[in-house]
């Protein structure tokens, strides 16, 4: 699929490495690398977690990414017997979230918000309140200061793609609690993405500032045996 997308003869930078995961050929979800950053996917890809897509990324600083757009109670595959609903619950017990966090980003779109819960179904409750027991917090809420399910700048425009229509916040990036202080996040604009390029969606940007993560901090997440290599076939 990546070589469909148009790299080749535009003005749009090509792509180091990609990685597509999907059952059709036009839809499914993929990871592009640029510059001296590889990526490669993790060989205990689960492909029973609809979608959710691991890899390890190389390059200044080493560390592992969940790219996500869950598919949730669409999902045509369920979740595998004995893990917790929905896909992105599940993945932090299968691709250990509590050993790897100070080394992890999980991002994408997670097709949910705390406007969607109720009293006997707390999916996005549970989603946050695990994620924040594996050290993992939302850069866009951290920055921001707003609290979930109030936040000023949406990621999605639901139904008729209307500035004025029904809006969500349902794009995130976990990033671990000692990335944060590096890190700026970005909304992209509602003409830009919506009007102009069709989307309903707008991309949330996180730019991780490497210079000012603590050597300490990364020696400390080098130290308990997650460099890349360990991890490679």
């Amino acid at each position: 699929m990546p070589d469909r997308l148009g790299f080749h003869g535009s003005s749009i930078q090509t792509p180091v490495d990609s990685v597509w995961i999907g059952r059709l050929p036009y839809k499914g979800l993929g990871v592009f690398s640029f510059g001296d950053w590889r990526i490669q996917r993790l060989p205990s890809f689960e492909e029973r977690l609809e979608w959710i897509l691991p890899l390890t990324v190389t390059g200044d600083v080493n560390f592992t990414l969940v790219a996500v757009w869950a598919m949730n109670h669409r999902a045509s595959t369920p979740v595998p017997v004995g893990l917790p609903r929905p896909q992105p619950i599940a993945a932090a017990d299968v691709y250990g979230f509590d050993d790897e966090a100070e080394r992890l980003m999980v991002m994408g779109d997670f097709n949910s918000a705390p406007q969607w819960d109720t009293p006997n179904k707390r999916t996005f409750a549970n989603l946050v309140n695990r994620y924040e027991r594996s050290g993992l917090r939302s850069a866009y809420h951290a920055s921001s200061g707003e609290p979930f399910g109030s936040e000023s700048q949406p990621t999605h425009w639901w139904r008729d793609r209307k500035a004025d229509g029904p809006t969500y916040h349902i794009d995130y990036a976990f990033l671990p609690e000692s990335w944060l202080h590096a890190s700026t996040i970005e909304i992209g604009g509602y003409e830009r993405w919506v009007t102009e390029a069709g989307s309903d969606h707008a991309p949330l940007i996180v730019d991780v500032d490497l210079a000012r993560l603590h050597a300490g901090e990364l020696a400390g997440a080098a130290a308990r045996n997650f460099p890349v290599s360990s991890i490679h076939d």
